[in-house]
C-alpha cells in the first residue's frame, strides 16, 4: 500500500480517559514494512473535549505541538510487546513493505470507564457472579426487561 494519511495512519490518540494499550506483534516488523510511530513525550498533553471528538492531527500540527520530540518506531521479531499511554500520539505507517499482524488492547483503571447501558435481555445470559458483579457496579444501566 503506497503511504498515505488517513484513519489511524494520521496521528492520533485513543484516550477517553487513563488507559494502557499493549500490542503484540504476531509478524517480524521492520523500519520498511507497516510499523506504528509512538510521539515520545506525547501522553503528557492535555486533550480538550473538542481534542477527544477529533484525535487526529495532521504532521504540521504534530510539528508545531511537538517540536522537536523523538519518534519511536514500534519494529521488531514476531513477539515483541510494545506497552504504551492510549493518550500518546501514535500512528501507523502505510508502505509497500509488508503488512503487520497484531493484537493490541487496552487496560483501565474502573474509574475512567464510562458509564454504558446494558440491555436486560442479556442478563440470563450471565453466570450468577456476572450478574452480581454488574448489579454492583454504578457504571451499568439496564435497559429494557429481562
Amino acid at each position: 500500500m503506497e503511504a498515505a494519511d488517513f484513519g489511524s495512519f494520521q496521528w492520533h490518540h485513543d484516550a477517553w480517559g487513563r488507559k494502557i494499550n499493549v500490542m503484540f506483534l504476531f509478524t517480524d516488523v521492520t523500519d520498511l514494512d507497516q510499523h506504528m510511530t509512538f510521539l515520545e513525550g506525547s501522553h503528557q498533553a492535555y486533550h480538550n473535549l473538542d481534542r477527544c471528538r477529533n484525535s487526529r492531527f495532521t504532521e504540521d500540527e504534530v510539528l508545531e505541538r511537538f517540536p522537536g520530540t523523538a519518534r519511536t518506531r514500534c519494529t521488531g521479531g514476531a513477539g515483541t510487546v510494545f506497552i504504551f499511554d492510549s493518550n500518546g500520539l501514535h500512528r501507523g505507517n502505510r508502505s509497500t513493505g509488508r503488512h503487520r499482524d497484531t493484537l493490541i488492547t487496552s487496560f483501565n483503571g474502573g474509574r475512567y470507564v464510562w458509564s454504558f447501558d446494558v440491555p436486560a435481555s442479556h442478563q440470563g445470559a450471565l453466570t450468577e457472579d456476572q450478574n452480581i458483579f454488574l448489579q454492583r457496579w454504578s457504571k451499568i444501566a439496564w435497559k429494557g426487561h429481562p
